[in-house]
This record gives structure tokens, sequence and C-alpha cells, in this order.
């Protein structure tokens, strides 16, 4: 887990801007996925001068159905403008792959009228085009996944199963903090005075630590119960809100140091330490990576010999739908929604449908495949 790739220091003050692994994979993503369409597009005769056009809608219409599905399902900021603002911070995660169907679904309709209809370029032939690029954009957007802690998989019993299969994220990330709320692990390796139920108990000041587990980085550090925390890498924090505002808002991976009271002293104690990682956990993001790759693979060798257009399409859709189904168990982050199901499971099993329905009906009634010259630049006829 890298969340931060590096950061380029800014011309006035101390400023840094931070590059995101998340997002510089998404950019990845869609320059090589890009790339190779436009590369396949000249392929089978389609002007590759106007396939960015194409894929700028594309792109815009499925990124914006991603982000929306993400904050639909996902817990977002209350009141408008911060739900509002939630949108345009992709760095943080939160881009569900199912949201691209509606969003290209719209973004389709719009490329249809403007672009495809006039200039005869068939849906059918663009579909197959697009296939592969599909997978290959999603295999290196969950490496972006993987990079940002998004997507986690489910804690897995390391009797049973081998280290070398699992994978443990950096304290504070979005996994480990998954496992404290399901009560699984400490957060920070010590537990406030701030709850009436045991083992906490109510303080005079919430802020007061109450146990601090002997095994954790913060034992070792120094930190002992009755210390009360009063900032927080730097930032006073004069509420409990304020510090589990603060400790939230701790970079992950990065040392914490807190500054506490103690009774009887006069000045702050200043201790630094790392947090506790989170438990082993299913390396989701890179068997879906994984699974990605390989259904690239499977689409870019299929396309020389499919007899009708629209079959990558179709099985792209179909394979996908298929081992989607079943990544989805391993997954932590996805709750059930409806009959036991994941929203993606749901869909899954509509995609799956759709791709065996659509499969059949090119075998029917779909136009076979001619042989196409590349096309001349500037034609953009098929």
């Amino acid at each position: 887990m890298q969340q931060v790739l590096f950061e380029i220091p800014l011309p006035f003050g101390d400023a840094r801007l931070p590059i995101f692994g998340f997002g510089m994979m998404l950019l990845v993503s869609i320059l090589l996925a890009g790339w190779v369409a436009q590369r396949r597009a000249q392929q089978v005769g389609i002007d590759p001068d106007i396939f960015w056009d194409l894929g700028t809608w594309f792109i815009l219409g499925g990124l914006v159905g991603c982000r929306l599905t993400a904050l639909l399902l996902e817990e977002r900021p209350a009141g408008f403008w911060d739900g509002a603002l939630q949108f345009f911070k992709i760095w943080e995660g939160g881009m569900v792959f199912y949201g691209l169907i509606p969003g290209a679904a719209v973004a389709y309709l719009w490329v249809y009228w403007r672009i495809l209809r006039p200039k005869g370029i068939r849906s059918m032939l663009l579909g197959d085009v697009v296939a592969p690029s599909l997978a290959l954009g999603l295999a290196l957007g969950r490496i972006g996944c993987l990079l940002n802690g998004c997507c986690y998989g489910d804690m897995v019993d390391p009797t049973a199963v081998p280290a070398w299969q699992t994978i443990t994220f950096p304290g504070n990330s979005y996994p480990q903090r998954r496992l404290v709320e399901e009560g699984w692990q400490l957060g920070y390796g010590f537990i406030l005075a701030e709850a009436e139920l045991p083992p906490q108990r109510l303080a005079p000041d919430p802020r007061e630590v109450q146990y601090v587990d002997p095994r954790a980085p913060a034992a070792a550090a120094g930190l002992k119960p009755g210390d009360v925390i009063v900032a927080v890498n730097g930032k006073a924090v004069g509420s409990l809100g304020e510090l589990h505002l603060a400790l939230r808002m701790a970079r992950a991976g990065q040392p914490l140091d807190v500054q506490v009271r103690r009774a009887g002293g006069t000045e702050p104690v200043s201790l630094t330490f790392d947090m506790p990682r989170s438990l082993p956990v299913h390396p989701s993001q890179i068997f879906s990576a994984i699974d990605a790759t390989l259904l690239f693979v499977l689409a870019w060798l299929f396309f020389p010999v499919r007899r009708r257009e629209g079959q990558v399409l179709a099985l792209v859709m179909f394979v996908h739908g298929f081992s989607r189904f079943f990544l989805e168990q391993l997954r932590l982050d996805n709750p059930p929604f409806a009959l036991g199901l994941t929203v993606s499971q749901l869909i899954s099993l509509g995609l799956i449908g759709a791709g065996a329905a659509l499969f059949g009906y090119l075998v029917w009634r779909g136009r076979p495949v001619e042989a196409a010259a590349p096309a001349a630049s500037g034609t953009g006829k098929v």
C-alpha cells in the first residue's frame, strides 16, 4: 500500500503537491487502454484519429458513473456541499466498476448520434474494439486499489491460510479501520476512557487513555493508562471529537506523534510510535488484477477468431460477471444488499445473463465479421 507515491515541491512556502497512487494508476489505465483500443480500431478499419474523441466521452461517462455509484453505496459526508465535493476526491478511492455501465450507456447515446451514426461506425464492432481495453483498464485500476488500500478482502484465519496468500495493511488504512470497527483488533494500540459499557469506563476527561495493549508499539513508546492526549501530530485537540478526527486523519502507514499530559506533570510528554498493522486479509485487489489481466488476454486472443461482430463484448460481459461474482465473496468492504448477495454480485448475475443472451443473439442474427483494411486517416468509415 502506498497512497502517496511522491510529493512535488511547490514554489511557495513549504507546500508540496502529493501524487496519489490511485489517481496515477487511473491515469495510466486510461492512457494505456486507450492506446490499445486505438491500435485495434485501426486494424478493423475505424479511423484512429477519431477514437480519442470517442474515448473521451466514454471515459468521462464511465468515471462519472463509477463515482456516483460509489457515493450512493458508501458512507459520505453529511451536508449537500460536503457530499458534492466528495465526488471530486477520487484520490481517496471510491470507484465502483459496475457504475461504468450506466455512465457509459448515457455517454454512448450522445456518441452514437454525434459521431458513430454520421460516420457509419457500427456499435457491435466498436464494442469488440473497446472490450479488451476495459479488461486492461480494470487490471491496472485494481493495482491502484491496492496502492490506496480500498476494495480490500475479508479477514483470514492465519492458522489455516499460508502467510504468502494473505496481505496486511498499515495502521489507519481502510482495511485496518474496518477491522477495528468489527472489533477484531485495536485501532492504535490503546483504548480511550470514553464509553459507559465495559471494558471502557467514563472518566473526567474522555481523552484519557484507559488501556494500552502491551504488544502494541504505543506501549513500547511509553504510553500509559491515565495519560490524557492533548495533541496529535502537532495539532492540539481540546475535545474528544477533535481527538477522534485527528486520529482518523492521520496518514496511513506514518508514525503517530501524540502529546500527553500525565498526573503530576507540568509539561506535555511527546511520544512517537507506529500504528499496528491490520490483521491478515485476502489480497482481493491482487486477485482481481490477475483476473482482469487474464480476461484481457482471453479477449485479445478471441478477437481475430470471432465469427460475429459483438462477440468479444459478449464474452467479456459473461466471463467478468462470472468471475466477479465469486471474487466478491472474498471482499469485506461490500456488505450484503439483498438475498444475502452484495450489489456487485447482483449486477454480476445480470451481466452473466446479458452476456449469454447477447452472444446467443449474435450467433443467430449477428453481423458476420468482415475483413477490413486499415482505415485511412480522416475517413472513419467501415
